[in-house]
């Protein structure tokens, strides 16, 4: 399990350990809602193609689909 902290958690960076076409690295760049301490959800944006996908925060725990850092 990938430790996560949520202070931390805003433009951290995240390789996709199972990558669809060039979409291999990731940066989070939103916390859906703000206004709590612990997000429900995050905003992630793939590097080469600036797609944006949403996704639950704890979906990143997940090693076998996500590597902290880019590789």
């Amino acid at each position: 399990m990938n430790r996560i902290h949520f202070k931390k958690l805003l433009h951290s960076k995240w390789t996709a350990r199972n990558p669809k076409g060039s979409e291999r690295h990731f940066e989070v760049v939103g916390l859906l809602p703000r206004e709590t301490e612990a997000p429900h959800l995050i905003v992630v944006e793939a590097i080469y193609t600036n797609r944006l996908y949403t996704m639950p925060w704890d979906g990143l725990k997940d090693r076998s689909r996500w590597i902290v850092g880019w590789k």
